[in-house]
């Protein structure tokens, strides 16, 4: 393998998280929420952007909105549990099916811009 692939390999590798898709926008966050990244577990604030793969945890009593950009779907989950987040909405880890609403399509795109 020559220098220059490795190279692309090693920066890939390294930089793929950061060019992850940023899927949803946290609404409201009520209780505790937490985002896992890597071993630790950071706090969700709401106005926090979500990229595709995150993985959340609810505490008991938690509740959380999040609107995605690609087709306006606002979901409302309450915990305790785990979410996964995707493009088109979050896959559930045991928790009750969320209260949905639709944002109008624009709306949802400059809530990405924001």
């Amino acid at each position: 393998m020559s220098l220059r692939n490795l190279c692309m390999s090693l920066l890939v590798v390294v930089c793929a998280p950061v060019w992850a898709a940023e899927v949803a926008l946290v609404m409201s966050v009520q209780g505790k929420v937490v985002k896992q990244e890597g071993a630790a577990l950071i706090p969700l604030e709401a106005y926090a952007k979500l990229n595709a793969g995150d993985r959340l945890t609810l505490e008991k009593s938690a509740q959380l909105r999040v609107a995605y950009f690609e087709n306006g779907r606002h979901e409302t989950w309450a915990g305790p549990s785990e979410l996964e987040m995707t493009a088109r909405g979050g896959e559930p880890g045991g928790l009750a099916t969320p209260a949905v609403k639709s944002l109008p399509l624009a709306v949802a795109r400059q809530l990405a811009r924001t």
